[in-house]
């Protein structure tokens, strides 16, 4: 089993990599242009500049022991692994808890701002770092950023305060409806 366990956490490790280049990528082709839109957002340029810092730890916490050995079960599983009568219960329980602690250290993502139930501003730094994650993981799927947004992100928004909302909402409009970028 040493051998295909290996294969997959190499495939897992090559997808981690590639995504984090495309959230890179994502920063620079659709985060960096919105300084030259004008648009009425307080605080967009300095956010900008945070966000080109946050997307080079983007998701480092995948390669934790916390993480990666759950991650790589759940989305790159052995034969064996997907055979075994524990796959759908055990390694989805592991991967629950990898999913609790990664975003509870990644501020990108909104769960990580409801606390107790209790809903919390997004800094505009991590909504630019969170649309350059849903542009990579758009860009993997090969699916449309605004598709997803429209008609899946319902545990996202339901995350969102209000205030957060509309800058999401605003963002969405801006860089991928308006311009008819993909991902």
């Amino acid at each position: 089993m040493g051998g295909a366990v290996d294969q997959k956490e190499y495939e897992y490790l090559r997808y981690v990599i590639k995504h984090v280049s495309w959230v890179k990528d994502a920063y620079n082709r659709l985060i960096i242009p919105l300084k030259d839109l004008g648009l009425d957002i307080e605080g967009l340029d300095q956010a900008i500049l945070d966000t080109g810092k946050l997307v080079e730890v983007h998701d480092r916490s995948k390669f934790s022991k916390e993480e990666f050995q759950a991650y790589r079960k759940w989305h790159y599983p052995t034969d064996e692994e997907k055979e075994s009568p524990s796959y759908e219960t055990m390694i989805k329980a592991a991967f629950d808890v990898a999913w609790e602690h990664h975003h509870s250290v990644n501020c990108h993502h909104p769960e990580h701002w409801v606390k107790l139930g209790d809903k919390q501003d997004m800094p505009l730094e991590y909504i630019l770092e969170m649309l350059c994650d849903w542009s990579a993981v758009s860009r993997h799927f090969d699916t449309a950023v605004t598709d997803w947004y429209d008609n899946k992100a319902q545990d996202e928004k339901d995350c969102f305060t209000d205030k957060t909302s509309k800058i999401v909402d605003t963002l969405v409009d801006v860089i991928y409806r308006e311009s008819g970028i993909k991902y």
